[in-house]
């Protein structure tokens, strides 16, 4: 009876330990990628993705939103993203031409096309590469169904 009762023990602890393993294991949502990038933009800049546009809304220093960038993110390619340390910027580029539409507020509402989000971050390369990390695991997230990740970004 005692050898039964060690191996349901044993049973039990390798069970809970092969469950507890993968409840830490956490993949990154969408929601958690948002979040992600919403904190790296600090207020300077909010993303978002509604019915399958990837929406940046850019705000100045009175957090008025001055320019809103809007785009199907099926137009987006991971291996077109660019990270261009001297100016401080990451691009999403498009495989498609004038595929984002940008939006600057104010008295003149002017609406032009473009073949790019242009994103400026703050911060150090480290930084700046979390962030091109966190729009490539977006893109695919979003483009690719059977797609999952739980890679930290930076």
């Amino acid at each position: 009876m005692m050898a039964s009762a060690k191996r349901i023990f044993l049973l039990f602890v390798l069970i809970t330990g092969i469950y507890s393993g993968h409840a830490c294991s956490q993949e990154l949502s969408i929601d958690r990628t948002l979040d992600y990038l919403n904190r790296k933009f600090n207020g300077a800049c909010k993303v978002d993705v509604k019915n399958g546009d990837l929406i940046a809304e850019f705000y100045d220093a009175s957090g008025t939103c001055i320019r809103r960038d809007k785009g199907a993110i099926e137009y987006l390619d991971p291996k077109l993203t660019a990270l261009v340390k001297e100016e401080k910027m990451i691009y999403l580029f498009c495989s498609e031409e004038d595929c984002v539409e940008r939006k600057l507020m104010g008295n003149t509402k002017v609406t032009r096309r473009y073949d790019r989000y242009p994103f400026l971050w703050e911060g150090d390369e480290k930084s700046g590469q979390g962030i091109v990390n966190a729009f490539n695991h977006l893109i695919r997230l979003m483009n690719e169904p059977k797609y999952k990740s739980a890679t930290p970004f930076e």
